[in-house]
Formats: C-alpha cells, sequence, structure tokens
C-alpha cells in the first residue's frame, strides 16, 4: 500500500481540509474586490438618490425615458445577437412586426421575445418574482421561446450543437449542482448584501456556468437588471461595439481570479453608473 494512503480516514480529512482552505480563499477574493469597488459603488448610490428624487417628480417623462432605454437596449443587443441590422431597422421592426425590415423568423423572435421581457422588468411585472431556479428557467426559456437553433439565421456565426439548446431546462431535475447553489446563495444573501453587489455576483456566476454556455450573457445582462430595477435603478444598457465587448470577454476569460472578477464588477459598474448619469441628466433638463 502507498505510505500516503495508510490511513484512507486521514486523507479524506486533509482533503475537506484543502477545499475549506478554498472556500476561504475565493472568500477572500470576494472581499478583495468589494472593498476595491466599495467607493465606486457609494458614488452610484449618491446619483441613485438623484434619480429617485427627480423620477419622482415627473413620472410621465421617467415613462417615456423608460421606453427609450428599452428601444437602445434591444438595438445594443443586435450586436451581441450578431444580428446585422441598423437601428432604423429596429425601430421600423418593433413597430410593424413586418419581416421586410430586415430581419429573418429567428431574429424577429429573439428580438420579439426580448422586448417582452424587458418590458415586463421595467413595468415592474415581475417585482413580486423571486429570483431562483424556477425563475432562471423561465427568463431563458422566454428569451428562446420559438427559436429552433437546427436553422438560426444569421443569429449565430458560432458553430453550436442544436440539441444543447434548452437541454439544461428539459427538467429542473437535470440542471447541474451549480444552478441550485447560485439559488441559496441569492436567498441567504439577498438581504444581506448590498443590490449592487448582488446582481453583479449573479452575472458571475451565471457567466462561469458551464454546459450553460448558450445565452449567458442575455440572461445574465437581464439578472442584473431585474435586481437592480426592484431598487429603483433605471434599465442599464450594455454598449453593442467591438470594443467593450473585447473589454467583457477579457474579464470573463481572467475568471475566477480577483483580477479577472474585479474587471467584471468594474465593467458592469461603469455602464450602472453612466445610465445613472444620463438619466439624470435627461431628468435635469425636462425639469
Amino acid at each position: 500500500m502507498v505510505k500516503g494512503f495508510d490511513n484512507p480516514q486521514s486523507v479524506l480529512e486533509k482533503g475537506l481540509d484543502r477545499l475549506n482552505e478554498m472556500d476561504k480563499e475565493i472568500l477572500g477574493i470576494f472581499a478583495q474586490v468589494e472593498e476595491k469597488l466599495g467607493s465606486k459603488i457609494l458614488r452610484v448610490e449618491k446619483n441613485l438618490k438623484k434619480w429617485l428624487r427627480l423620477s419622482s417628480k415627473d413620472k410621465d417623462f421617467t415613462e417615456e425615458l423608460r421606453k427609450k432605454l428599452v428601444l437602445e437596449y434591444i438595438q445594443e443587443s443586435c450586436f451581441w445577437f450578431k444580428i446585422n441590422v441598423t437601428n432604423e431597422q429596429v425601430v421600423e421592426f418593433l413597430n410593424t412586426r413586418n419581416l421586410e425590415a430586415g430581419l429573418n423568423f429567428t431574429q424577429y423572435l429573439t428580438l420579439v421575445n426580448l422586448k417582452e421581457v424587458l418590458n415586463d422588468i421595467t413595468e415592474g411585472r415581475m417585482e413580486d418574482e423571486e429570483f431562483g431556479i424556477i425563475f432562471l428557467e423561465n427568463i431563458h426559456q422566454r428569451l428562446y421561446n420559438g427559436i429552433k437553433e437546427a436553422s438560426p439565421g444569421k443569429l449565430r456565426e458560432m458553430e453550436v450543437p442544436a440539441s444543447k439548446q434548452n437541454v439544461l431546462f428539459d427538467e429542473i431535475s437535470t440542471l447541474p449542482p451549480e444552478f441550485e447553489d447560485m439559488d441559496k446563495y441569492f436567498k441567504f444573501n439577498n438581504q444581506k448584501s448590498h443590490p449592487i453587489l448582488l446582481a453583479m455576483e449573479l452575472v458571475y456566476k451565471i457567466m462561469i456556468l458551464k454546459p450553460f454556455e448558450i445565452g449567458n450573457e442575455r440572461v445574465a445582462f437581464l439578472i442584473f437588471n431585474y435586481i437592480l430595477q426592484k431598487k429603483g435603478f433605471p434599465l442599464v444598457v450594455f454598449e453593442g461595439n467591438a470594443s467593450n465587448q473585447a473589454k467583457f470577454r477579457n474579464a470573463i476569460n481572467a475568471m475566477p481570479s480577483e483580477i479577472g472578477k474585479t474587471m467584471l464588477f468594474e465593467w458592469l459598474l461603469s455602464h450602472l453608473s453612466e445610465t445613472l448619469k444620463v438619466q439624470t441628466a435627461n431628468l435635469l433638463i425636462k425639469e
């Protein structure tokens, strides 16, 4: 017998000790990330208070801004979804649902599904729904409702087996344990963690899930907004351009290190901060 395994119980205990150490190391990474971003989060909080004060004074104009942000979100998402259409074509399509606007049927469903979910989130119809496995399943299925990956059209330029499209959500019992861990994490931290940190943490957890690779971004970005909408934030739009996407990809590729997670959180915070800044300025002009 190999000397190192003379005492199997001892080996097991050492393994468990190492797992505990790894957990502490990961928690340490999270704490360092939060500490580095603390001042930025405080600035966002101050801007949120101004946004809430101004938006409460003019609800009609705030509703106009909401609709505008939903449209901008869909237009910017076309880049992420690899849908090659102009902003004008998107507006024409959403107003007329006319496929002659330059969209194939898969793209048609992609944008229609996205708009419906965005409206439900931003109009408060999902406010009472609790994040969890069922909620995550529902969001994913709604985004992909009717879309057949066997005929992806121009939606994706990457090679992905059609059978993988919704495989994780055919039966909840087939979900990997990471989904349950995410569910438990949210329930444990919902009342304890800062909502911005909680929202960013869920993006992180969704983005590193495997084999849940198809649609991670669009699901993660919507969950991010879903959490923050409950606190009164305006819809955060993620710019659709090569430079912005490259920054996001660099952060994802560097995770789960402290550097990678910090990069992701800073990227998310920059979009949140810019959204508050621009939309608050719009309200000030109107005032």
